[in-house]
């Protein structure tokens, strides 16, 4: 996880955007729940500052998820933040498994050999575990 997400950090910015146009191509019912965004095309979503925001923070999230596989307590404890911050809005937990499955796809794509199959394994561990701490944080 942490080698394969060195790869993504050197453009992180533009990788969440097109993390987010991925995601957003896959579900577009889920632009509902951004405001800012649910009245813009995908192919308009990358020329908005919003999304552009919202996509850089979502990607320094998941720089800290990695950079905490070194210290399981506090990985739960940011997860555990990010559940309750999302529950307000509406974030299911169905919503985290389907950022997960559109996440991986999204590696998959960028890493393309580098993303190999015990690479993968690594990531579904995690985003296992973040479904799993949601699930006890009660998201």
């Amino acid at each position: 996880v942490v080698l394969s997400w060195a790869l993504v950090k050197p453009n992180i910015r533009q990788h969440g955007i097109d993390f987010f146009v991925m995601f957003f191509t896959t579900y577009p019912d889920y632009k509902n729940i951004f405001k800012d965004f649910r009245n813009l095309s995908v192919s308009e979503l990358p020329g908005s500052p919003k999304l552009r925001g919202h996509a850089s923070v979502v990607m320094y999230s998941l720089t800290n998820l990695v950079d905490a596989l070194d210290d399981p307590d506090c990985l739960v404890a940011i997860i555990a933040k990010l559940a309750e911050k999302h529950k307000p809005r509406g974030v299911t937990v169905t919503h985290y498994e389907n950022v997960g499955k559109v996440l991986l796809s999204f590696l998959e794509e960028k890493l393309d050999k580098r993303f190999d199959s015990k690479t993968k394994t690594a990531w579904v561990v995690l985003l296992t575990t973040l479904v799993s701490v949601v699930k006890a944080s009660g998201g």
